[in-house]
Parts: C-alpha cells; sequence; structure tokens
C-alpha cells in the first residue's frame, strides 16, 4: 500500500508543470515533512518513497530540502520557513592577517531556493554562518542532469557578530541529517538502476536480430545479469542502513550508510552504461528516455563525491582512513 502512493507521488511531482515547489507542497500535504519528527523510525518508508523518485529520474531538491529541515531545527537555526539549511561537504579554517577564516568551495549542490543558512564540518565542530554575509556567495547554474544547482564559496572570519562554530552535540546533530541524506540518495541511485534495467531487459525481448530476440544472446544475459547483480547488492545495502537507522543504530555503525551509498552509486552507472551498450542498437537516442537517467546517475555520482570519493568514505567509516584524510 505504502510503495503504491510513494509510487503515485513520484510520478505526480516529476510532471513538468509541476516542478520542485509543487513537489514540496505535495510532499507535506502527504504528511512527509512531519514525519521528520520520527525520521530514525520512518526510515524505511523514506527509503521506498526515494527509490520511487529514483524511478522517475526525478531532478528535484527534495531530498537537500528534507535534511535541510531535520539540520536546521537539531542545530536550532531555523529560517523564516523552518527548512532553509544548506548542508555542505566539510570545509576548513585557513589562518589570514584578519584571524582564523572559514574556507570552502562546493561545485553542483543542489539548489533548494532561499537558503538562509549553510551548515559544514569543520574540524570536530560544525560551521554556521548565514547565506546574506559578506563573503558567501551563491551562484545559479544548470547541473549536468539539467537540474537547477548552485555553486558555493566561502570566505567569512571564524570570529564574528554569529555563532560561528558549534561543538559536541551540534556534530551529533548534523551527523543525522548527513546520514538520512546519505541513505535516501542511495535510496534513490538504486530506484533510478531499477528502472533502467527493467526497460533494458523489456528492450531485449522486444529487439530482434538474426531472426530472435537479442535476450537470447549470451553477452547480452550475462551483461544485464552482472547490472541487476550489483543493483540487488545495493538495495540490500540501502535497506540494511535503513533499519541501521530503525533501530537507531547509526551512530555506532556508520560503514552501512556509507557502503549504501558506494554500492548504489556503482550500481546506477553500470545500469545506465550497460542499457547503452544494449540499447545501441537503434542507431540514435534523440528524445529516448536512456540519456535522462545517464545524465542523472552522473550527476548523483558527483554529489556523492565520486567512485574514490565514496570508496573513500566507506574505509573511514569502518575505521581504516582517518577522517579528512
Amino acid at each position: 500500500m505504502w510503495r503504491d502512493s510513494c509510487r503515485d507521488l513520484a510520478r505526480a511531482i516529476a510532471e513538468p508543470e509541476t516542478g520542485a515547489r509543487g513537489g514540496d507542497r505535495r510532499f507535506g500535504d502527504l504528511g512527509i515533512f512531519d514525519m521528520l519528527d520520527q525520521a530514525d523510525a520512518a526510515m524505511i518508508e523514506f527509503c521506498i518513497l526515494f527509490e520511487e523518485l529514483g524511478r522517475t529520474a526525478y531532478r528535484g531538491a527534495l531530498l537537500e530540502s528534507l535534511t535541510g529541515r531535520l539540520a536546521a531545527r537539531d542545530l536550532g537555526r531555523r529560517g523564516s520557513e523552518g527548512n532553509l539549511m544548506l548542508l555542505l561537504q566539510a570545509g576548513g579554517v585557513v589562518a589570514t592577517e584578519a584571524g582564523p577564516t572559514l574556507h570552502g568551495y562546493w561545485y553542483d549542490v543542489a539548489d533548494v531556493g532561499g537558503v538562509e543558512h549553510l551548515a559544514f564540518r569543520v574540524g570536530a565542530g560544525v560551521a554556521v554562518v548565514e547565506a546574506s554575509e559578506p563573503g558567501v556567495r551563491l551562484t545559479s547554474r544548470t547541473g549536468i542532469d539539467g537540474a537547477s544547482t548552485v555553486t558555493v564559496a566561502v570566505d567569512v572570519p571564524l570570529a564574528g557578530p554569529h555563532d560561528r562554530r558549534l561543538l559536541g552535540s551540534a556534530a551529533s546533530a548534523l551527523a543525522r541529517a548527513e546520514q538520512l541524506q546519505r541513505i535516501l540518495r542511495a535510496a534513490e541511485m538504486v530506484g533510478g538502476a531499477s528502472e533502467v534495467i527493467e526497460r533494458a531487459v523489456a528492450y531485449t525481448r522486444e529487439r530482434e536480430v538474426f531472426g530472435r530476440p537479442i535476450a537470447r544472446f549470451q553477452a547480452v544475459q550475462h551483461a544485464l545479469a552482472t547490472a541487476e547483480l550489483h543493483r540487488w547488492v545495493a538495495w540490500l545495502a540501502v535497506y540494511e542502513a535503513a533499519a541501521a537507522g530503525c533501530l537507531d543504530e547509526l551512530d555506532t555503525q556508520p560503514a552501512k550508510s556509507a557502503r549504501a551509498v558506494f554500492a548504489a552509486g556503482r550500481a546506477y552507472l553500470l545500469a545506465t552504461t550497460t542499457a547503452a551498450h544494449v540499447i545501441a542498437g537503434i542507431g540514435h537516442i534523440d528524445g529516448h528516455w536512456l540519456p535522462a537517467y545517464y545524465a542523472r546517475a552522473k550527476a548523483l555520482d558527483l554529489r556523492s563525491g565520486g567512485g574514490d570519493g565514496r570508496a573513500l568514505d566507506c574505509l573511514a567509516a569502518a575505521g581504516g582512513v582517518p577522517d579528512g584524510e
């Protein structure tokens, strides 16, 4: 029942005329934002929803809106709408003539619109700055998948009239939002991979060469079977991490969410490239469904750190690499 409802919602918010803001309203109507009060307990439901969204190659920023709301609430930084915080990868502190300065540059960040606060890790703490401060630059652009993104540059003094750096519980609060973002992004990538593989398999059953469907050729079977194996491993990793979230175990087992993103990113890219090889016989793909999924797979791959970045995240979460190195 829940999966059917999520599938209907995903199709509705994927309609061009609905857009991201329409999606936000629909999420609110469904009570998704209210579920953030039980974000850990609702982790499985969130994963199902984003898996279905991934099947539509949805390019909006609902994931960032959800996790931004959670971070803003937990860090006590509510904007005028209560949800306007942008989570960024780790930044740093550099020495300048004016004293220690918060510094960072982030490329191709999903644009949630109307951001009032930025949050990012600095060592063992969390830095929170206002988006309107001098030294904070948000430049709108279009991502490789056609989604609205921003380039973020931060260069502000560590000491100032506002509370820049939070320690202790603040790091735990941000980590909770980051874990949710990781797992739901992985669920979205698994959903995209599932849709691509299913469509590619359906195509091989229709496309005939030498008097029989290409689905009967072993080379095609092996390629799709390998893609499906990676998708299945990623699916298991995502819901293992989601189950750990429901049991409030992610703080002690961070490797599970890192492993989910690593497996899902690899599965989505493999699914789209395999589908491209299988469907290449049509001669062109103008107006075809595949480019949208391939571009989305690449965009999500970049936002999750790329293959090497995800592998390092797995090692760091497992204790094999010191965090930040």
